[in-house]
């Protein structure tokens, strides 16, 4: 075995052997010397561009600036200024550009980071963007200088600077290489750069700077956005219109009207005007809005945008024959809609608009041309058809109406109005169980939607459904009892027919707080404490009701009624008054004959009385016990009642509810 051992090892190859690898390393060695006579510039060649990679993917934790886009800081990289030709010192220029930086900074107390690195001096835009990525820079400055003179003196400035992607970005400009030209400013020294005394892109150098800061900083953070005083006028109203227009896009409407205003003071040109016409819309300031856009218009009459802005404020302040003229001139100004921003106010929208306008002033035929044009122009927008189908159903064509609430439904199945008028327009057929149907739809998208509760409680009211009519009136007053007051009424009708009297009673007198003059309220309670012997109370109502509309189908009614309250509190003389003036409206009213004919008898006027009794029977009137026949018909009094609202107030103040 050991001579085995002993063989292998002798025939071990010499490149296993440990001093080969001594060979090895030393023949690289050798050769790299050979290729690259100069060790540093083979550090520089090989070995520096992999740090710069490291630096570049986050890996170096020294880096002055923060490795991820901070929006409320900017970070501005100097470098050195090199003079290529004469190879002068130049280092001055750098340090004289940031102390220019630093009191820019400190006078306008701007959220500002820089560094000095004298070391690196960029040749070219490339070199200059990686150096703008090494660093994480937000703006590098870079440039060279010719024609120095002596210890540092004046020469030839060539200023340049290199903005992140990002920045170019938020400029609105293309991050693609761009071509730039060499221009050089001719005299300018260290102390022109610490003074600011000098230009980019035309600019004076603290003007350039604060654009920049802007454009980031005062971008995310309109409050930190700084308006440069050594503006001319037109650049001033430039900054205060961006300044007032980021407010605006942040909702901040009062800080957004306020550099409009100083817009306005400072020139008067159309662009500030509209500017703050949009705000004070924005505001609800329609009237100050629609000043603004009609002096937009004397400024710059041929631009239709102005038009635009202020129909919708005309129509907003419901001046809609102003609101169509306006839409109407921008039709004529641009009929192809080719100066608008359409993607703000689309060409069906402007149709629509102008179309809405012609309803509210009840020009049905006018309209429907309108909301058939906004069709033209997009198909698949659901609410012009939704708005022509309620004209039509308003115009009792129903046919059609079908047929515009089902296209808006299927163009837009997630909207709850659509499914409610068509609702409204199942009710007009009397396909109630159809309607309830269409209305649930409604709630179910939005249940917050109350005009669906309100006309399926009516419904309800009409199959008898009190119950479930009680549960949607209830739902109303939970969601907007201000503006839609009447759901305490309809409630308390219901009330009343749930033999709830006493919540019926407070829905009523809830009702009269808010509308003192309703007729209907006030019968509907007297009514009740009629039933409930609460006579002096009742007396109070009927009366109030007579006095609210003393000429009505119910008139004859209510006195009757008063009558028969002050039969009971033993006042005959007022009650047989009473019984004469509902018989005065109705000769037939055979009820009131007969208890006139008790008053009288009460009063001893026997033979009177017994000519009243002979003709309540000749009207066909079956004699009763004193006046208890009063209560068992009391059910019917209240329905005929009902029915009496329904026909006319309450429909009415329905439709007026639902325009």
């Amino acid at each position: 075995m050991a001579k085995r051992k002993l063989i292998k090892e002798e025939e071990k190859p010499w490149y296993k052997e440990k001093w080969s690898k001594f060979i090895v390393v030393g023949g690289f060695v050798i050769g790299a010397i050979n290729f690259y006579p100069n060790l540093k510039q083979f550090y520089q060649d090989i070995i520096q561009p992999h740090i710069k990679t490291s630096s570049n993917e986050g890996e170096n934790t020294t880096l002055p600036f923060p490795k991820k886009f901070q929006k409320d800081s900017l970070y501005v990289l100097v470098t050195r200024f090199e003079d290529y030709i004469s190879k002068k010192e130049t280092e001055c220029f750098g340090h004289s550009l940031i102390r220019r930086i630093d009191v820019i900074k400190i006078e306008k107390n701007l959220p500002v980071s820089f560094k000095y690195e004298p070391k690196l001096a960029p040749k070219t835009k490339d070199e200059a963007s990686k150096i703008q990525k090494q660093y994480n820079a937000d703006l590098v400055f870079w440039g060279s200088i010719k024609n120095i003179e002596k210890d540092c003196g004046a020469g030839d400035l060539c200023f340049r600077s290199q903005p992140s992607d990002t920045l170019i970005h938020l400029a609105g400009g293309d991050t693609s290489p761009q071509k730039m030209d060499v221009k050089y400013e001719i005299g300018i020294s260290p102390s022109d750069v610490e003074q600011g005394a000098f230009h980019v892109n035309e600019k004076r150098f603290d003007s350039w700077l604060l654009a920049i800061y802007n454009v980031k900083i005062g971008r995310y953070n309109p409050d930190l956005y700084v308006i440069d005083e050594s503006l001319n006028i037109f650049e001033k109203v430039k900054a205060n219109l961006e300044k007032s227009q980021l407010f605006y896009t942040l909702n901040k409407y009062q800080k957004a009207l306020k550099y409009a205003d100083v817009a306005c003071d400072l020139l008067p040109i159309s662009q500030a005007y509209s500017c703050r016409g949009r705000i004070k819309y924005q505001l609800n300031d329609f009237k100050g809005s629609i000043l603004d856009f009609t002096k937009a218009i004397e400024l710059d009459p041929q631009n239709p945008s102005h038009y635009l802005n202020r129909s919708t404020a005309n129509y907003r302040m419901n001046k809609f024959n102003d609101c169509i003229d306006d839409l109407t001139q921008l039709i004529a100004l641009d009929s192809s809609f080719s100066n608008l921003n359409l993607e703000i106010f689309s060409e069906s929208d402007i149709y629509n608009l102008l179309g809405i306008a012609k309803m509210n002033i009840k020009d049905f035929k006018g309209a429907i041309s309108s909301f058939s044009k906004a069709i033209s122009s997009d198909s698949t927008e659901s609410m012009p058809y939704s708005f022509r189908g309620k004209i039509n159903l308003h115009l009792k064509n129903y046919e059609n109406a079908n047929k515009d609430f089902s296209k808006a439904i299927l163009l837009e199945p997630t909207f709850a109005g659509h499914y409610y008028w068509r609702g409204k327009l199942e009710n007009e057929l009397k396909q109630h169980e159809v309607s309830v149907n269409y209305l649930s739809s409604a709630i179910k998208i939005d249940p917050i939607y109350k005009e669906p509760y309100f006309l399926r409680g009516k419904i309800y009211m009409l199959e008898k459904k009190y119950r479930d009519a009680e549960k949607d009136f209830s739902k109303i007053i939970e969601l907007d009892s201000i503006n839609f007051p009447d759901a305490f009424l309809q409630r308390g009708v219901a009330q009343v027919e749930l033999n709830n009297y006493e919540n019926a009673v407070i829905d009523f007198t809830k009702y009269i707080q808010i509308n003192p003059k309703s007729t209907v309220a006030y019968i509907f309670r007297g009514v009740i404490k009629m039933r409930f012997q609460e006579n002096e109370s009742a007396v109070y109502d009927i009366t109030k009701a007579i006095k609210l509309s003393p000429q009505n189908e119910m008139t004859d009614f209510l006195y009757h009624s008063r009558g028969v309250l002050k039969y009971r509190l033993i006042d005959y003389k007022s009650s047989i008054i009473d019984f004469n003036e509902a018989i005065r409206i109705n000769p037939k009213y055979a009820e009131a004959y007969f208890n006139r004919g008790e008053a009288k008898e009460k009063l001893g006027l026997k033979e009177e009385a017994k000519k009243d009794f002979l003709k309540a029977k000749q009207l066909g009137y079956v004699e009763k016990k004193s006046l208890q026949w009063y209560y068992p018909l009391m059910s019917f009094l209240l329905l005929t009642l009902y029915l009496y609202i329904f026909k006319n107030k309450m429909i009415a103040r329905f439709k007026a509810v639902n325009k």
